[in-house]
């Protein structure tokens, strides 16, 4: 690789790290620090100027900062980058705060993917990479002067699946709502493709896919439909990210209430607010990725937790960003 160096803000070192010893190299070290008054300040400990540098920040609320403060001090330090002379500058954010904020919904309301894009782009940012977006073509619309590139974890939940199902003939692919019906057809036909390549099923099965059709009164759900085969079958529930899992739950009900039995809840994204552990308490599984830190998952959940590192997946988007590779063809 030429010319790098690779940051890691504090309250996502650890996963930084783990991304640096993918790709054989050490986190370059700087200074994070606050004032008196709370005002943070950074900046880089190492020469940067002439290099391809890479930030990784992880935009999500953690024990120690919220949200807002992440982005403030990401903010910061791409500036303090560029006033260095660093010759370009990706910011790689694991999980990309306000994603669900990406239109209007209603009057008044803000569009807080578009303002973010602004910060960054204002900072002077050259590129963003980032995984499993909420949605990939408000996050390609809101950026028209950065280059986003955008990895997907799929086939590393899909992988997983594979390998732990024990009945992979009685298996069906389950979105939880209309709006993810893509993302649930694209993991259907991945572990499709893994299971004929190992030979476990033959090449002409078809995997179910099914679907929650809710209805909503207000904020209530008041009943369920599920559209597709789920009687005796071992339903996978595939989503974006897992928030309360109030949706995972009531997908849940659904199937339980048409025969059937889940086999376990797969998100890219774990944040796990509110309601979380109690929503996912009867779940036999969940899994996520390293995305966010799953600290607030406690009880009988998290003891049913799989974890599934996207360090190396990341580690290989940088390696062909610096040495100006596809990132089409890493998808692919």
């Amino acid at each position: 690789m030429n010319h790098i160096k690779i940051f890691g803000l504090d309250s996502t070192r650890e996963y930084a790290a783990k991304v640096a010893n993918e790709l054989g190299v050490d986190l370059s070290s700087k200074t994070e620090d606050y004032f008196d008054d709370g005002e943070a300040t950074l900046r880089s400990e190492v020469n940067v100027r002439g290099q391809d540098v890479f930030v990784i920040q992880s935009l999500y609320s953690c024990e120690k900062e919220k949200v807002a403060d992440k982005i403030i001090k990401l903010l910061i330090f791409i500036g303090s980058l560029r006033d260095a002379s660093a010759r370009r500058i990706t910011a790689v954010i694991p999980y990309l705060a306000y994603q669900r904020q990406d239109r209007k919904t209603a009057s008044r309301a803000p569009i807080v993917t578009k303002y973010l894009a602004k910060w960054f782009q204002s900072a002077r940012l050259d590129r963003l990479l980032t995984i499993d977006n909420h949605s990939l073509q408000a996050l390609q619309n809101s950026f028209d002067v950065t280059i986003t590139d955008h990895l997907e974890a799929k086939r590393l939940l899909a992988t997983y699946v594979a390998e732990n199902i024990k009945k992979p003939e009685r298996i069906s692919v389950m979105s939880p709502d209309l709006s993810g019906m893509n993302r649930a057809r694209l993991f259907r036909n991945i572990l499709a493709s893994i299971f004929t390549a190992k030979r476990i099923l033959p090449a002409d099965f078809e995997i179910p896919l099914c679907v929650l059709d809710k209805t909503h009164v207000g904020r209530t759900i008041q009943g369920h439909m599920v559209v597709g085969d789920v009687k005796d079958r071992d339903v996978v529930i595939v989503d974006d990210m897992i928030a309360s899992a109030k949706t995972m739950s009531e997908a849940r009900r659904g199937v339980m209430a048409n025969g059937g039995r889940v086999w376990g809840a797969c998100a890219t994204h774990g944040l796990f607010v509110g309601r979380a552990n109690e929503n996912l308490a009867d779940f036999e599984r969940v899994i996520v990725t390293d995305t966010v830190r799953p600290y607030r998952l406690t009880g009988p959940a998290a003891s049913r937790l799989a974890v599934i590192s996207t360090a190396k997946l990341f580690a290989e988007a940088i390696k062909r960003i610096n040495e100006e590779d596809s990132i089409s063809d890493l998808l692919s």
